[in-house]
């Protein structure tokens, strides 16, 4: 119990407000961070349910390393 006492003493928690203001470029249902395979399969199944997809990827090509490489 003294540690746990110790420790709530020195381990102060501060709150900072933080705010940032950022431009929407796209207004889409689902976002897919990854184009590989599963990614894919994502987006078709979110899109074959109706709802509007935007996937991306940090490679130049979708598909993974199967396409990659």
């Amino acid at each position: 119990m003294i540690l746990l006492r110790i420790m709530s003493q020195s381990y102060k928690i501060n709150s900072i407000l933080y705010r940032k203001s950022l431009n929407v470029k796209f207004c889409v249902d689902v976002f897919i961070a990854g184009a590989g395979p599963a990614g894919i399969a994502a987006a078709i199944t979110v899109a074959n349910a109706g709802c509007s997809v935007f996937i991306i990827d940090s490679q130049s090509c979708f598909g993974g390393m199967s396409t990659a490489g």
